[in-house]
């Protein structure tokens, strides 16, 4: 985390960033700051990025977890045309009819002949010898769960738009049970599904982001989740941000569409982040105080202190909303954290 790089030498520091980086957050943030106020906007970047990170690594355990059972559950012991060899070089798969295998809550479903030659060749990544592209058998046949906690977010999050073979009306009510459209009547409705689609597009494009450690300030225009007319563009909602406090606006509210989403798949799952630390931690972040403590590195390096004394200053720790951490035996036992 980046609270824990004190550098001595900016120069270096900076050289090893790239200096063209770090200009970019000069132009952005401030012309005046100080090289230490600099390396405060890019550690508050790396703060804000690893943090939606969480939430975004529990959205995707959510999100596989219950599609997987949605589809094991439609397409448990179904006749169906199973996948039989690799298709290379040539993508020309092969069928057999015999039924899935597994249960009802976890069988092959995707070798039912409902993905596309891309999204097959990745399981087929996970299911197959990788020489002679021949299924592995025996014991060395992953089960349904080994394959399907193998597959990435960018497979889980397009497979909607790049399954369409996929009884989605059937399973989207499963998999999103909180969303406004309840039922499989609602789902055909194509406008949902495409509403649902762009979600989760912007979910992954902005995990991109972070995991390609892109500026998490830097956000190109908000698009419309509403499908656009045929031969037209998605209107845009809002442009690109241009300075810190558009981009904690848009941070915010990106940040409340994964939350909306999550909720989506699990009121509970959701409930239990509202009420956590990481939620506060976030809005802390992504709020004008989070990020000028960040600046201002005096306010946010951490002190350390005897119980006693803690005790002694736990108001003026509470209003100077520094990160103290409680020690006893020459070790720190707890720290405390500023939260909006």
């Amino acid at each position: 985390m980046g609270l824990a790089l004190l550098p001595t030498n900016y120069n270096i520091l900076f050289d090893a960033l790239s200096r063209p980086r770090i200009g970019a957050y000069r132009t952005y943030f401030g012309n005046s700051l100080s090289d230490e106020q600099l390396h405060g906007c890019y550690q508050w970047n790396e703060s804000v990025s690893l943090s939606f990170f969480k939430v975004i690594t529990l959205i995707e355990i959510v999100m596989r977890n219950r599609m997987h059972y949605a589809l094991s559950n439609h397409y448990h012991q179904t006749q169906k045309q199973v996948v039989d060899n690799s298709g290379l070089p040539f993508r020309r798969w092969t069928f057999s009819q015999q039924r899935t295998s597994g249960s009802a809550t976890s069988c092959n479903w995707y070798e039912a002949g409902v993905l596309n030659n891309f999204s097959l060749s990745k399981i087929h990544e996970l299911t197959h010898h990788k020489r002679n592209k021949q299924p592995l058998v025996g014991r060395r046949k992953p089960s349904p769960d080994d394959v399907v906690s193998s597959l990435t977010f960018g497979f889980w999050s397009s497979l909607i738009d790049k399954a369409p073979a996929i009884a989605w009306a059937q399973v989207l009510g499963n998999i999103f049970p909180k969303h406004r459209a309840t039922s499989a009547g609602q789902w055909i409705n194509a406008a949902h599904k495409q509403r649902l689609i762009f979600r989760l597009q912007l979910i992954r494009d902005f995990r991109n982001r972070i995991a390609h450690h892109e500026p998490i300030w830097k956000l190109p225009p908000l698009l419309d989740e509403r499908p656009p007319r045929q031969g037209q563009q998605r209107a845009v909602l809002q442009p690109a941000t241009t300075n810190p406090s558009e981009s904690i606006r848009r941070l915010r509210m990106i940040y409340s569409k994964h939350t909306e989403l999550l909720r989506w798949m699990s009121q509970e799952i959701y409930d239990d982040l509202q009420a956590s630390t990481l939620h506060k931690h976030i809005l802390w972040l992504c709020s004008e105080e989070g990020l000028n403590a960040h600046i201002n590195r005096s306010e946010l390096m951490p002190i350390s202190m005897k119980p006693a004394r803690f005790k002694r200053e736990l108001q003026s720790i509470l209003r100077s909303k520094r990160v103290t951490y409680l020690h006893r035996d020459g070790r720190n036992l707890i720290a405390t954290q500023p939260i909006p």
